[in-house]
C-alpha cells in the first residue's frame, strides 16, 4: 500500500485504452444480462397487470435519474447531491415497495424490479455515447474518461479542462 501511494499517477498500471473505451458498454451489457437472467430464473410476472407496468416505469426512471454522470473534481452543479447518495436510492425503492404493499400488489412491484437493470444498461449506453470521451490528461499523464461540462471536456480524476476548443469546433476538426 505504501508503494502504491508513493508512485506518481501516470506510473500506475492501468487498463489499456480499448478497455477504457469499452467500459460503459461492458457495464451496460452486464446489467442487461443480469436483468434478463432475473426474468429467466424468477417466476413469470403478470405482464398484463397495470401495477406491473407502473412499477416497471417507476423502477426504470428512479434508476435512470440516480445513475448520473460522475462529478468533475472542482466543478459544482454537475449532478444533484441526492443522486450520489445510496440512501436516496434505497428510500425510493422502499417507498415503491410500501406503496405496492399498501395496494396489495407487492408481487407485481417486485416482479418489475429487473427494470432497474434495464435502466442501468440504457443509461450507461447513453452516457457512453454522449457524456464520456477518452482523452489524454497531461496532469494525470494518462488517458482518462473525460466528462463533458458545458462546452468543454474535463478529466474525471483531477478536473483539468482537456479541450481548449469548443466541442462543436472539436467535432468539425475530427
Amino acid at each position: 500500500m505504501q508503494k502504491f501511494l508513493r508512485e506518481p499517477v501516470g506510473a500506475r498500471k492501468e487498463f489499456p485504452d480499448s478497455v477504457k473505451r469499452a467500459g460503459p458498454y461492458l457495464i451496460a451489457g452486464s446489467s442487461l444480462v443480469v436483468g434478463l437472467l432475473w426474468y429467466v430464473i424468477a417466476p413469470i410476472p403478470n405482464i398484463l397487470s397495470w401495477a406491473y407496468w407502473v412499477s416497471a416505469v417507476v423502477w426504470f426512471f428512479v434508476m435512470w435519474w440516480w445513475l448520473a454522470a460522475d462529478r468533475i473534481p472542482g466543478k459544482v452543479g454537475k449532478t444533484n447531491c441526492g443522486q450520489s447518495r445510496w440512501l436516496v436510492l434505497l428510500g425510493g425503492f422502499a417507498g415503491l415497495l410500501i406503496v405496492g404493499s399498501a395496494l396489495g400488489r407487492l408481487d407485481d412491484v417486485a416482479a418489475a424490479l429487473p427494470w432497474t437493470f434495464f435502466a442501468g444498461a440504457a443509461k450507461y449506453t447513453w452516457l457512453g455515447l454522449t457524456a464520456f470521451r477518452l482523452r489524454y490528461c497531461p496532469t494525470c499523464q494518462n488517458t482518462r474518461q473525460a466528462l463533458r461540462f458545458g462546452d468543454f471536456w474535463y478529466c474525471s480524476v483531477c478536473g483539468k479542462r482537456l479541450a481548449e476548443a469548443n466541442v462543436s469546433e472539436v467535432a468539425k476538426i475530427s
